[in-house]
C-alpha cells in the first residue's frame, strides 16, 4: 500500500502537480534543469491537503461512531480540526482540507461508522456510491 509521489511543474498547466511515480511508463533523462517557480511554497500548499492531492478547499463535518472514534482521534487531519464528544461515545469532527476524492474514499472506508453532516454535495456522492455498490452486488 502507498506510493511514491513527486511534485512537478508542468508547463502545460502552468502549475505544480502531484504525480504518482509508479504510474510513469517512460522516463527520459535530459540536461534540462528546474528551479522552483517564484511564489511556490510546497509546504504551505500541502498543509491543508488531506493526503497527497491538493485541490479546492472544503469544509467537512462528520459524525463518527463510538467504534471508530478512537481511530479518528488518533490522527490530526487539519490545523483547524475540532472534535465534539457525544454522550453515546460517538464524536463529531469538523475540519477544512482539500482532496475531495481522498476524503470521500476515507469516509467510505468507515462504512456505517461515519455519516457526512456537511457538505451536502459529499452526502449525495456517498449515497450515490453506496447505491452503485448495492446495485453491483445485487445484479
Amino acid at each position: 500500500m502507498g506510493g511514491l509521489y513527486a511534485f512537478v511543474y508542468l508547463d502545460y498547466y502552468d502549475s505544480v502537480k502531484v504525480l504518482a511515480l509508479e504510474r510513469m511508463q517512460e522516463l527520459t533523462v535530459s540536461e534540462k534543469t528546474f528551479e522552483t517557480p517564484k511564489g511556490v511554497d510546497l509546504e504551505d500548499t500541502m498543509k491543508d491537503a488531506f493526503g497527497v492531492v491538493y485541490d479546492d478547499p472544503i469544509k467537512i463535518k462528520l459524525w463518527i461512531s463510538k467504534e471508530h472514534a478512537k481511530y479518528v482521534r488518533s490522527r490530526k487531519y487539519a490545523a483547524d480540526q475540532q472534535i465534539t464528544d457525544n454522550d453515546d461515545g460517538s464524536i463529531i469532527i469538523e475540519f477544512s482540507t482539500s482532496g475531495w476524492v481522498e476524503v470521500k474514499q476515507w469516509i467510505l472506508s468507515m462504512g456505517a461508522h461515519a455519516k457526512v453532516l456537511e457538505p451536502k454535495e459529499m452526502t449525495e456522492e456517498i449515497k450515490s456510491e453506496c447505491e452503485a455498490i448495492l446495485n453491483f452486488h445485487n445484479a
